[in-house]
């Protein structure tokens, strides 16, 4: 007599270790080089260092303060970055098996075809990076494709009371993130017509509406900001311009790393002559640190290319009209409405990108690859795989593994060391640095390109309660790309240079190269 195991259960226990071994992977695979990503180590000081009241910013208006209550639930004991860094850890082990589980319960693909998908979105690059970085995206995943499974998996609810959990599901991720209300409320409603629950979509949108609205309100009146509500509601969107053409590289980027080319010569001339106003130095570094590895990563480039093409091309030869089913229509949808909005909005930030790539890949291995998994043509697939595993190992994490690869790390280090709260920093440095800086070292710091007056009143003030104001290198030798951007604070930083490079005594003679800090020991009014 043989005891009889219980499917959902043993379903549970999979889904388990593999959310645990998933969350594993990525805890291991943290980066020393943090310089990729530009708000982590900003979105860390604020959860470590300001109130409640400062955190609830509109366009994530839940998310810093969910961070800084699991931050504090651990006695504020944890570094506020890497305890962020883990929750997208979590997140993102969290929505590959959820993944796994929309293909194989809702798409109705096989399981090899499932692991195939999910292992095509765990190592794209985009997905692995910003699955150990502190930002907002890793947790958004969890939302939409949560939500999403929960609409057109669940069997055993009434309709109403799901449209009621999914909404209020749904509502609660647009607090955490409000980008997340594009293919929550303007594309998911259309799950619940595929079910033929017509009543149950527009009550889910009803409910999830309520929500947001309720939860901006409850924030509003707590805050009292000196703007009206419907202006708090709707504040936190930017447009910044870009051409459609770098869209199209920033797309191929989150899936194929391209980090190492900058590490070959006439790459690094190109970018630095096509796009001036960009920063790239500290992308520069990282490359040049990966040695031959870039040729390496050359080779990889081109042999994944080759494989996806390959896959893509007999994807579309085994794929049929009839196979092309109805749920893949919300994932055209999701992407297409999604994509259009960044267009116009981001058009060239690799990072709001990412949020693309769970439906592409889940498009992609429904319409293209299970066809080949059900004629047990699986080489291609798997190989296709293998190789993107590869390449973005070689050409991407092998790039930033070490903290040595890190061009912040080593420009802040003596600051980090020597400054004390109270002193100042001045740089002309990119934005991830300036943040960097302001986390790792208990000094302030003020950027001349974003406010040069305010910088100089800073310094007076500094200068002024007996504390050291710190020069950046950077402040001596100007990045071309500000010069691009700010002609006027160029000009005002290379007068404010020359004028005092007397009292500009070098700190740190024993710092060979770019890492050099100086200190202004001019005392008196800065002109």
């Amino acid at each position: 007599m043989t005891a009889k195991t219980n499917p959902g259960k043993a379903s549970l226990t999979y889904g388990l270790i593999a959310f645990a071994a998933l969350t594993l992977f990525f805890i291991l695979s943290f980066p020393g080089n943090r310089s990729e990503a530009d708000d982590g180590f900003h979105y860390a000081y604020l959860v470590r260092s300001s109130g409640y009241a400062h955190l609830f910013q509109p366009r994530y208006l839940f998310f810093l303060p969910l961070a800084k209550a699991i931050w504090q639930l651990f006695g504020e004991r944890i570094d506020a970055y890497w305890l962020m860094c883990t929750l997208s850890a979590i997140c993102s082990a969290l929505t590959v098996v959820l993944c796994f589980r929309f293909q194989e319960r809702v798409l109705k693909m096989s399981r090899n075809a499932a692991l195939c998908g999910c292992a095509l979105l765990l190592f794209a690059y985009g997905y692995w990076r910003y699955s150990v970085e502190a930002e907002v995206y890793a947790l958004s995943n969890v939302f939409c494709i949560g939500v999403l499974y929960l609409i057109l998996s669940q069997r055993e609810m009434r309709p109403l009371v799901l449209a009621v959990l999914a909404g209020f599901i749904a509502g609660i991720g647009v607090l955490i993130y409000k980008p997340n209300a594009i293919p929550l409320f303007f594309c998911f409603p259309f799950a619940f017509f595929l079910r033929r629950y017509w009543a149950a979509a527009f009550v889910y949108g009803i409910v999830g509406v309520l929500v947001v609205i309720g939860g901006y309100y409850i924030t509003y009146q707590a805050l009292a900001p000196q703007q009206a509500f419907v202006a708090f509601l709707m504040d936190g969107a930017s447009q910044s311009y870009g051409s459609i053409f770098v869209t199209g590289f920033v797309l191929v980027s989150n899936i194929v790393s391209t980090g190492f080319l900058y590490g070959i010569d006439s790459v690094e001339q190109f970018i630095r002559g096509h796009f001036p106003a960009n920063m790239i130095v500290e992308e520069v570094y990282a490359a040049n640190t990966n040695g031959v590895l870039n040729f390496v990563a050359c080779a990889t480039l081109v042999l994944t290319g080759i494989a996806l093409l390959w896959l893509l091309i007999k994807g579309f030869r085994h794929t049929t009209r009839k196979g092309f089913k109805p749920e893949n229509w919300l994932l055209v949808l999701w992407i297409a409405i999604y994509g259009l909005v960044l267009l116009y909005l981001d058009p060239n930030s690799p990072e709001p990108w990412t949020m693309l790539l769970v439906p592409i890949v889940l498009l992609f291995t429904s319409w293209l690859v299970s066809p080949l998994f059900e004629k047990k043509l699986t080489f291609v697939p798997w190989l296709a795989v293998s190789l993107l595993a590869l390449h973005n190992l070689v050409g991407g994490y092998m790039l930033i593994r070490s903290e040595s690869s890190d061009y912040i790390v080593n420009r802040a280090a003596w600051l980090k060391q020597h400054a004390r709260t109270g002193d100042l920093v001045l740089s002309l440095g990119s934005g991830s640095m300036l943040a960097y800086i302001v986390y790792e070292s208990p000094a302030s710091i003020c950027s001349p390109e974003q406010a040069f007056d305010r910088c100089m009143d800073e310094a007076e003030k500094t200068i002024a309660a007996g504390h050291h104001v710190y020069i950046a290198e950077d402040m001596i030798h100007r990045d071309d790309a500000v010069k691009f951007r700010d002609p006027e604070t160029y000009e005002k930083t290379a007068v404010f240079v020359e004028k005092y490079k007397d009292y500009l005594v070098l700190v740190n003679p024993e710092n060979d190269g770019f890492g050099k800090i100086y200190e202004l020991k001019y005392r008196g009014k800065l002109n």
